[in-house]
């Protein structure tokens, strides 16, 4: 399994610091793999389980194949998710730790920045915004004359200093089109006094993209990822990304679609069958949607595996 980037990569001084970080992070991604596997272990036998995946005696056997395949190829979609979001989120936490003091030197912070962005494709921004909402550093590359910006206005940034504790937002619209999300990891000097916080924002797309085409190349299902409320985070189809189910015109030839989203808003894993277009193309399919969550700090995605029905 590709792992993005480790916190150490981009490490070049102080020696201190690598300590801090193999100390901190080593012991965590390795118990964080852990309690994923068990975690996702139990959901998808849960899936199996109560949601019909295994069919009646003298049904199709190959359809039982077909459905134990599915659920396999989300269980590891969704270790490949929750590993890749652990991944950043210890990076943005490791940031913080450089950040804990006033004396803290700009170009160095920024040098870690540019380096891990430069290393992690999905990585868009990162920002170092102190406690009042003022963007303090940023990444050399960053669009626009951010340094020095008042981001408190932001809903997601007001609660962060108002909570202070670590975050992943829902997903927003950059200002070139680009969906993404961020991470938010607050910041403390040595007396405890809440300094700020870390901002990484990234790409659910460019995150996900490679992982789910693989799924697809291997067995020809297709996956998706979406918030609890409806909106699409990643789709094979790039037009389908950032859009609402809910109040969504689109879909309204598609009751179906309506009722899959209300039930998976509301369970936490589960199994769905729908009729909507195939990927790239006008003609209506039916479909057949698995589905569990990865849990992330304080926010939830939904994760799926779909397979076309040949009956349909």
């Amino acid at each position: 399994m590709e792992i993005l980037f480790h916190p150490l990569n981009f490490l070049s001084s102080p020696d201190q610091l690598r300590y801090i970080y193999e100390d901190k992070f080593s012991f965590m991604g390795n118990l964080m793999n852990f309690i994923v596997f068990v975690t996702v272990s139990i959901a998808v036998f849960s899936v199996i389980i109560t949601c019909g995946c295994v069919s009646a005696p003298g049904e199709d056997p190959d359809d039982d194949t077909q459905r134990y395949a599915a659920v396999l190829e989300l269980m590891a979609f969704q270790g490949d998710v929750s590993i890749r979001l652990n991944n950043l989120g210890n990076i943005t936490a490791g940031l913080s730790d450089v950040l804990t003091e006033d004396n803290t030197d700009e170009k160095y912070v920024t040098g870690l920045f540019d380096e891990c962005i430069e290393n992690n494709p999905a990585v868009y921004t990162i920002l170092y915004i102190d406690s009042s909402g003022i963007v303090r550093i940023n990444n050399s590359g960053a669009v626009g004359n951010i340094s020095g910006m008042d981001l408190l206005l932001q809903d997601s940034v007001r609660e962060q200093t108002e909570r202070r504790v670590p975050m992943m937002t829902n997903n927003f619209l950059l200002h070139d089109g680009t969906h993404a999300s961020a991470f938010y990891y607050p910041v403390f000097n040595s007396e405890g006094t809440y300094r700020g916080f870390v901002s990484l924002t990234f790409t659910p797309y460019d995150m996900v993209e490679s992982y789910a085409d693989s799924i697809n190349e291997r067995t020809g299902f297709s996956s998706m990822v979406a918030q609890p409320d409806g909106l699409v985070i990643y789709d094979p189809d790039p037009e389908e990304v950032g859009q609402e189910t809910f109040g969504n015109p689109e879909y309204e030839n598609f009751p179906e679609i309506i009722a899959f989203a209300k039930l998976y808003s509301e369970k936490w894993s589960g199994t769905y069958q729908y009729s909507f277009y195939c990927t790239g193309f006008d003609e209506e399919i039916r479909k057949e949607a698995f589905w569990t969550t990865v849990s992330m700090w304080d926010n939830n995605w939904r994760v799926f595996v779909i397979r076309d029905l040949s009956d349909s």
